[in-house]
């Protein structure tokens, strides 16, 4: 029986009997059993890596992942407890509706731009004391005060704010769903104020305080003041006095004033005091 298992064998190695003149047949043989031998070790390592390494792998990263989802329990759980406890505190947690509150209530006090008559502004600069709206038609600014609409309002505006953005930046998983998309934060450019993601309509409400806010500088030219200083004959216009001169601006600058040569003039020290922000 054995022999019949071994004659196949035995029949290939024969077979391999060379008819080269130039080619021993035990030459032959041991190329075949070369070969034999590479395919072997071949199957062996193919053998090897699918009953062993494999297994051996699949092991591990069973392991991994059970690790990696008892970590991810235990995430959730801490962010869940977490969650809890920033509910309890009503200004973080209801931040959304209450910054909402505060540009509705912006709106109803804020009329159309008086350049365009657009309705639509953006929040440009926003501090403890001042905001500044930009009209989206003309791009004229204004300010507002911090007592304009009610008591402190441009404060409790700011610190909302500031709440609010605390709650979008707060990577707890349980607050998604309080972090709504009515204002446009993702399309800022880097390094911009982000309360210039949020635009408002106005409601043809009227601020009293709505300034207008001024880019230019209060500096006065050289070539402006001494066209003032010919003009004026180096002397204050009111008393004559030639001693502590100052330029004034008839307008004042704080009402629109601006820095030409037709709304400067000489004063001394003690007339642009009595003068103050007065139109003369």
């Amino acid at each position: 029986m054995k022999v019949f298992y071994r004659l196949p064998f035995l029949l290939l190695i024969v077979s391999c009997k060379s008819y080269n003149p130039g080619v021993s047949d035990s030459s032959m043989t041991m190329g075949f059993v070369s070969l034999v031998l590479i395919f072997g070790f071949f199957l062996i390592g193919i053998l090897w890596v699918t009953l062993v390494v494999e297994p051996r792998e699949e092991r591990e990263r069973l392991v991994q992942q059970k690790i990696e989802e008892e970590e991810e329990k235990r995430e959730i759980e801490r962010e869940r407890k977490d969650f809890e406890e920033l509910k309890k505190d009503r200004k973080f947690y209801n931040s959304h509706n209450i910054l909402l509150n505060n540009i509705e209530k912006l709106s109803v006090n804020t009329p159309p731009c008086n350049k365009c008559g657009e309705e639509i502004y953006t929040l440009w600069d926003l501090n403890k004391n001042t905001l500044t709206i930009r009209c989206n038609g003309c791009k004229k600014k204004f300010v507002i005060g911090n007592d304009s609409i009610t008591n402190g309002f441009v404060s409790k505006l700011d610190e909302s704010f500031n709440i609010y953005i605390s709650l979008l930046k707060n990577p707890n998983r349980f607050l998604n769903d309080l972090k709504n998309h009515d204002f446009k934060f993702s399309s800022l450019r880097m390094n911009t104020p982000l309360c210039r993601g949020v635009e408002f309509e106005s409601s043809g409400g009227e601020i009293e305080s709505l300034t207008i806010e001024r880019n230019e500088s209060r500096r006065i030219s050289q070539d402006v003041k001494d066209k003032v200083w010919r003009r004026d004959e180096g002397k204050c216009i009111n008393c004559g006095s030639n001693e502590k001169l100052e330029f004034d601006h008839i307008i004042p600058f704080s009402k629109g004033g601006s820095n030409t040569y037709r709304n400067i003039q000489l004063l001394c020290e003690k007339c642009n005091r009595e003068k103050s922000n007065k139109i003369g």
